[in-house]
């Protein structure tokens, strides 16, 4: 909010406090990103279309030949993101193992909520909550589960996360590794350890 250039930007946004989406609408295939302060990766930790996969804040990036078919998206450190398959209704969730994505150098949090996906039990607060958080310094995600819903056939049971670090490599250039981990039960908490 203190930053005055996020003002007028009316090509990218924000979704929640540390997804930024910024897609091409230019059909030159160009398009200019602004980064606020922060570190910022790009989505699931793979090069855009500079070549770059992490950026330093506060600075404008201009692209050129970028996919129409693609929507750049770059998430700031300690940024927590759960994912889980595209479907087109939450009767498709294939329930079982969720991937959480989870971007070092900062703390960070995120809570997932889940219902029955059919009645509007949700609003008499039949759900379940993940309450996910990253602690950077002992790079630990833990989760504690709670709320009414006892999850279905369409519920995540377990969880696997992918971290995205910045690393130089040995010729002094900043890149992206990324480390997953093994998959363990939700059950009512738990943590993982890097």
């Amino acid at each position: 909010p203190d930053d005055a250039t996020v003002l007028e930007l009316t090509t990218q946004w924000m979704d929640g406090d540390k997804l930024m989406v910024a897609p091409v609408i230019k059909q030159d295939n160009t398009s200019s990103v602004y980064f606020p302060a922060g570190t910022w990766y790009v989505f699931n930790g793979a090069a855009d279309a500079s070549g770059n996969s992490v950026y330093s804040g506060s600075m404008t990036e201009n692209y050129s030949q970028v996919p129409l078919d693609e929507i750049p998206m770059y998430v700031l450190a300690g940024g927590v993101i759960p994912v889980a398959p595209v479907v087109q209704y939450s009767d498709a969730l294939p329930g079982g193992a969720l991937e959480v994505q989870v971007y070092t150098g900062s703390d960070g949090s995120f809570v997932l909520v889940e219902d029955d996906g059919e009645t509007l039990d949700y609003e008499s607060s039949n759900i379940k909550t993940t309450s996910l958080s990253w602690k950077d310094s002992t790079k630990t995600l833990s989760w504690t589960v709670g709320g009414t819903f006892e999850g279905d056939s369409h519920s995540f049971t377990q969880l696997y996360v992918t971290m995205f670090e910045v690393v130089k490599d040995s010729s002094g250039k900043t890149t992206v590794k990324s480390t997953k981990s093994g998959v363990k039960d939700i059950g009512k908490g738990g943590s993982i350890n890097f």
